[in-house]
Formats: C-alpha cells, sequence, structure tokens
C-alpha cells in the first residue's frame, strides 16, 4: 500500500486496503525482521500488515500515561438558618478549601460554587441541587468532609451515600494532601 495520508488516497487505494480488525483503522504492509514484534503483525492475502496505530497504543515507550489526578468532592454546610451573610460564609469556606486541592494538585468539585445563590430560582426545589451534587459526588475519587459537615443534612447524606459507594471520606486537610500526593 502506499504512504501517502489517509486524506489523499483513492477510491482504488481504499478497495485495496487491509483493515485491523481491532480498530478498523488501515494497516500497513511491513518487512517481517527482528524489528518488528510478530505479536503486533496480522497475515492477510499472502502479506504481513501491522496497524501503525495498535502498535503505537501497545508500545509502552511511545507513550507517556499521565499520571491520574485526583478528584476530590468538597463536603460541607451550605445552607444557615442565620442569614445570606452565613450562607457566603460557608461558600467561602468552601472554595478556600477547593483552591487548597487544586493547589496541591488534585482537582477539586465545590458544589458550593456551582449552584450557589441557586435557592428558589424559578421555583425550583433545592432538593433538585441536592440530588446532581449527589450524582457529581459518586463520579469522584474521594470526599473531603469540612469542619461541621456534621451539622449540614445535605453534608451528612453525601458522607453517608460515599461511604455506602466505598468513596474514601477524609475531615482533615492533611489526609486529603496526603491521598493526592500518593501515586
Amino acid at each position: 500500500m502506499n504512504n501517502r495520508l489517509w486524506k489523499d488516497w483513492t477510491e482504488e487505494d481504499w478497495s485495496n486496503a487491509v483493515f485491523c480488525p481491532d480498530c478498523g483503522l488501515p494497516m500497513f504492509e511491513v518487512p517481517m525482521d527482528d524489528t518488528i514484534n510478530p505479536s503486533q503483525t496480522v497475515d492477510i492475502a499472502g502479506g504481513t500488515y501491522q496497524c501503525v496505530y495498535c502498535t503505537w497504543m501497545e508500545d509502552e515507550k511511545y507513550i507517556k500515561k499521565p499520571a491520574k489526578k485526583k478528584i476530590i468532592y468538597i463536603a460541607g454546610r451550605y445552607r444557615d438558618t442565620r442569614g445570606e451573610f452565613y450562607v457566603e460564609a460557608n461558600i467561602r469556606e468552601a472554595a478556600t478549601n477547593a483552591l487548597m486541592i487544586w493547589l496541591f494538585g488534585g482537582i477539586a468539585l465545590c458544589p458550593h460554587m456551582n449552584t450557589a445563590h441557586f435557592g428558589g430560582a424559578h421555583g425550583i426545589n433545592d432538593e433538585i441541587w441536592l440530588e446532581g451534587d449527589i450524582e457529581l459526588m459518586k463520579r469522584c475519587d474521594a470526599v473531603f468532609a469540612l469542619p461541621g459537615w456534621e451539622n449540614s443534612k445535605g453534608a451528612i447524606e453525601e458522607v453517608r451515600v460515599a461511604r455506602e459507594n466505598d468513596i474514601p471520606v477524609f475531615t482533615t486537610q492533611g489526609e486529603v494532601f496526603a491521598y493526592i500526593e500518593v501515586k
């Protein structure tokens, strides 16, 4: 087969192509010598073919796998019966802790910021936000329960669901930062 870019192939090139049984991309005929790994080739129609994509994907020396960053969900007080000043203080506390997680190399999911001041918007019940937060939390690697989380119905439910789903729950910054650093 020719070595032009696929976008330049003619109809004849495509009709004569041999396609990889794994990924479906065109394969290239290769000479069998000691530089070719036989496990990465396919013998078809009297020729030996190799899929460049699949070979590249299997070859560790060509791929640097990035370390998976850990996503930490922030669970803590949001609502406060004393008024908006205290709601804002709770949001600020969660945001400050989220920023620290980012600074230490993690990814913070801060629901306090996600739906800040949405309460009562368009008549939507607060339960909708809580259900959405729980769904987001289930997709995280861990939960950071902020000090005072025990005084929040929402955070109590988040911690309960996290533990029920085997998601680690941390209650101190030190625990969170140690978890982020573990490779």
